[in-house]
């Protein structure tokens, strides 16, 4: 179908705030619409875009996307009981990465899945954030599981 922009893409640039409303008045028009699936280029086709509209959109997503990665930081990691979706490909995940837009403050939840779409930085400290959890969550469930565990393992 020519995939232009993976949803998860899409909606990073949706949170993030790299246009100018003025002068990319028709990028946020795009970009302003709720979306479950990847952009392509029958859907901007359908939407009136030319051909050249399309191929400025493939050429400079890159350019768009990293500008928009170095808005973000990680900012925490949490475990829920119920999943919840991630506010980049909506798929829910029990364990879920908070990052900050560093220009807005905004935050958006991201699934461990999604991380990557945020860029290597992120990702790799995300990574290890939710290893050094993961580890303690499990200590926590295995004290619950048996009470007292500590003070045998201590003595």
């Amino acid at each position: 179908m020519g995939t232009i922009l993976k949803l998860n893409e899409y909606r990073l640039l949706q949170h993030s705030s790299i246009f100018d409303k003025d002068r990319d008045y028709w990028i946020l028009e795009i970009l302003n619409e709720k979306r479950n699936l990847a952009l392509n280029k029958k859907i901007l086709e359908k939407r009136g875009f030319s051909n050249g509209d399309i191929e400025f959109i493939k050429n400079n997503k890159d350019i768009w996307l990293k500008e928009a990665r170095n808005q973000w930081k990680q900012v925490d990691v949490f475990k829920k009981p119920d999943k919840i979706p991630c506010d980049l490909c909506n798929k829910k995940h029990h364990i879920m990465c908070i990052a900050e837009n560093k220009k807005t403050k905004k935050i958006i939840n991201v699934g461990t899945t999604c991380i990557d779409t945020l860029g290597d930085e992120i990702s790799r400290s995300s990574k290890k954030l939710v290893t050094n959890n993961r580890e303690r969550w499990n200590l926590e469930d295995i004290q619950h599981i048996f009470p007292g565990i500590r003070k045998k393992i201590v003595n």
